[in-house]
């Protein structure tokens, strides 16, 4: 069994090789920067920026986990042009199956500590949720290859945070950490070892159509309350920031962003899910 991974240097891939790897499946990884991290991989530089490139990638592979995105302002290309390129690739050479990496984003504003359910209408508040959206119909649209699509929520890992956590983590350090309104705003979680075991036992099982995986739904102050854990700081102080002040700045700061080409980080659209879901 071999498996082709896209974004297999990635946060979420790395982890998904090593368990692939230790469950005995061959591994050819797809990225812009490989890494030598694991023995076993098969790997092939490959730019999804440029989708003409993947041609023939696929060959010899019995399953994509398609993990490669892109938040930034070509995501259209990267999270949409290349997903359609992928799939016909796969279906050209006879893949077995074809995994999607989604996102919960596609929902827009999720209010509760409850399971989004699938037939909710999708409001995507951001470019990225809406390409992610968008690669989903790309897939849908290939006929001839089981499809499988994940859709997760915030995925994280104490022992390797990305860049969000690592912000929280330099708050935390320094004994002070800015809050948007109260804090009990909710959002769906799954750690990154999670994930990856979730979508192996779908993949095992021979699964199809789209899936939600989460482990659970936390506040904000809920998820700082277990950094802090991770940190050893029993106290912080909490400087919390009415949500009505933020609008203009936010307005500004995303606007310049578009002016000047670079993806805005946070938007009006992701201030208003904070607001709503509180």
């Amino acid at each position: 069994m071999k498996a082709l991974v896209t974004g297999a240097s990635g946060f979420i891939g790395r982890e998904l090789v090593r368990q692939l790897l230790a469950s005995g499946v061959k591994v050819r990884g797809i990225s812009r920067k490989p890494i030598n991290q694991e023995k076993g991989i098969e790997w092939v530089r490959c730019d999804l920026g440029k989708p003409e490139t993947l041609q023939g990638v696929c060959e010899g592979a019995d399953v994509i986990f398609h993990l490669a995105a892109n938040n930034k302002q070509d995501s259209y290309l990267v999270n949409v042009a290349a997903t359609d390129a992928l799939i016909k690739d796969a279906i050209r050479y006879n893949v077995r199956q074809f995994i999607y990496f989604s996102s919960f984003s596609v929902f827009g504003i999720i209010q509760d500590r409850h399971m989004p359910d699938l037939d909710q209408a999708h409001a995507p508040f951001s470019g990225y949720a809406l390409t992610k959206y968008q690669g989903e119909q790309a897939c849908l649209r290939n006929k001839g290859i089981s499809l499988l699509i994940i859709r997760p929520p915030f995925v994280y890992d104490f022992s390797e945070p990305r860049h969000d956590l690592r912000l929280i983590n330099v708050f935390i350090k320094a004994g002070i950490v800015p809050v948007i309104g109260s804090g009990n705003n909710y959002f769906n979680i799954i750690s990154r070892r999670s994930l990856a075991e979730k979508t192996i036992a779908l993949f095992l099982g021979k699964k199809e159509g789209i899936h939600l995986l989460m482990d659970e739904a936390v506040t904000f102050n809920e998820f700082l309350g277990r950094c802090m854990k991770e940190a050893g700081r029993k106290n912080i102080m909490k400087l919390h920031f009415p949500i009505w002040s933020l609008y203009v700045p936010i307005f500004l700061y995303e606007n310049a962003a578009n002016i000047f080409g670079v993806y805005p980080e946070f938007s009006i659209k992701r201030l208003e899910q904070i607001r709503r879901s509180g």
